[in-house]
C-alpha cells in the first residue's frame, strides 16, 4: 500500500467519526437565543457565589450541614424573586 493510498484510507476513517450533531451550526439553526445565553450567564454566577459563601462558611466554623441548608435557602429565594419579576401572561390573550 502506497502512502497516499494510507492517506485516503485515513480520511474516510476520520469520516465515519462525524455526525451531524457534533457539526457546526449557523445563528438561524441554534434553538437558543441571547436571552437564554444571558440566563445561563446568571446561572453561573450564582453558582459560584453559591461556592465561594459555603466554602467561606466551612472555613469560618459553620457546620457543613448548617451551611447546606442556608444556601438551598438562599438559593429558593434568590429563585423566588427572579420567578416574580418574570412577566406572567400569555401572548394569544
Amino acid at each position: 500500500m502506497t502512502v497516499t493510498e494510507q492517506i485516503n484510507d485515513a480520511g474516510r476513517e476520520r469520516t465515519d467519526l462525524i455526525e451531524d450533531s457534533i457539526l457546526p451550526t449557523l445563528l438561524w439553526q441554534r434553538p437558543i437565543g441571547l436571552i437564554s445565553y444571558a440566563w445561563i450567564w446568571v446561572g453561573i454566577a450564582v453558582i459560584i457565589a453559591t461556592y465561594s459563601l459555603g466554602a467561606a462558611g466551612v472555613e469560618g466554623g459553620v457546620p457543613l450541614g448548617m451551611v447546606i441548608v442556608i444556601i438551598i435557602l438562599a438559593n429558593i429565594a434568590i429563585a423566588e424573586k427572579i420567578s416574580c419579576a418574570w412577566p406572567t401572561g400569555s401572548a394569544g390573550s
